[in-house]
């Protein structure tokens, strides 16, 4: 059930995915990080997530990742805060805003930028939010300062991509599929096994496919040996309307299931006409179609997998 329920939400992305036309595979993503014990009001940790966010998008990593091991997090350092000398009083703040990218699972530090910025509200809440806004994501100093993250992540893919690589292959051997999809969406285009990294997800992607195709087969066949039958029929042919790029071999076996069908039941040529329709429906017009959906498809799975992993815990200690 649980594989079946992955790929209808694949089914979905592929949809919606070829129709957006775009892709964001192979990018490298920052994910916004605050600490818990950082202090700051829902207020503050709002504002402060949406300029990292900014940030990261401004550098082209936004979204994201397939284990969001990498992240952009920041501390405020109060330099100054007093009172204006005007009516109604303010506060005024001058803060030091630095922005730390970096390996959050480990803990290792890539780059950091110190942003000096001032603001003013009628509290000091409201005057640290003020300058926080201030801040310009494409600030030149930020925006280097992301991009020597990114080269230290791809450093890092370049370094262990093999392991990853022979890490996946083993998973994919026990039938772990989407483990192994997952692993591989995590490598980077701009690194060195990335088209190696690509070739395995299509190899496993299309193998986890026809694990799936062939589940709904055993479905439809047991519906329909269980309840030979209108009611057997149309559980059946259900199941059939799930598939996904069926291969060959599930064509094949399908097409005889639908005869089968419409030899024992009289009187239903509607019937198998549904059965050959959906079937007709789940091909793939042609290679290169068949691909995009297949890494389309894995994905999807790798997001699901993802989603599905406990929660990311990072060691954080940059200041």
């Amino acid at each position: 059930m649980k594989r079946i329920s992955i790929f209808l939400m694949a089914s979905l992305f592929v949809l919606c995915a070829m129709a957006q036309g775009a892709d964001k595979t192979g990018m490298i993503s920052l994910k916004p990080y605050i600490p818990e014990d950082a202090g700051l009001s829902p207020k503050l940790h709002k504002q402060l997530m949406t300029k990292m966010s900014q940030i990261a998008s401004a550098a082209g990593m936004a979204g994201e990742g397939f284990d969001n091991r990498f992240i952009i997090t920041a501390n405020i350092q109060e330099t100054e805060l007093a009172e204006t000398a005007t009516i109604p009083v303010k506060m005024a703040a001058s803060l030091a805003v630095t922005f730390f990218v970096g390996d959050g699972i480990d803990g290792t530090l890539f780059s950091s930028c110190t942003v000096n910025v001032k603001g003013i509200g009628d509290n000091k809440e409201d005057a640290y939010y003020a300058a926080i806004r201030k801040i310009s994501p494409r600030k030149p100093e930020l925006l280097q300062a992301v991009e020597l993250g990114k080269q230290r992540i791809v450093q890092y893919y370049n370094s262990v991509g093999p392991e990853i690589i022979n890490t996946a292959k083993a998973a994919a051997a026990g039938g772990q599929y989407d483990e192994a999809i997952s692993m591989l969406f995590a490598i980077p285009m701009s690194s060195d096994i990335y088209p190696e990294a690509q070739r395995l997800i299509a190899e496993y992607g299309a193998a986890s496919l026809e694990a799936y195709n062939q589940s709904l087969f055993a479905n439809a066949q047991a519906a329909w040996a269980a309840s030979p039958n209108e009611e057997g029929a149309e559980k059946a042919r259900e199941f059939i309307s799930q598939m996904q790029m069926p291969s060959q071999d599930i064509l094949t076996k399908t097409q005889k299931l639908s005869r089968e069908i419409a030899t024992r039941l009289q009187a239903v040529s509607d019937r198998e006409w549904k059965l050959e329709r959906d079937i007709r429906m789940a091909e793939i017009k042609n290679e290169h179609e068949q691909n995009m959906a297949t890494i389309r498809a894995a994905e999807s799975v790798a997001k699901a997998y993802a989603s599905s992993r406990p929660r990311v815990v990072y060691h954080v200690h940059w200041w």
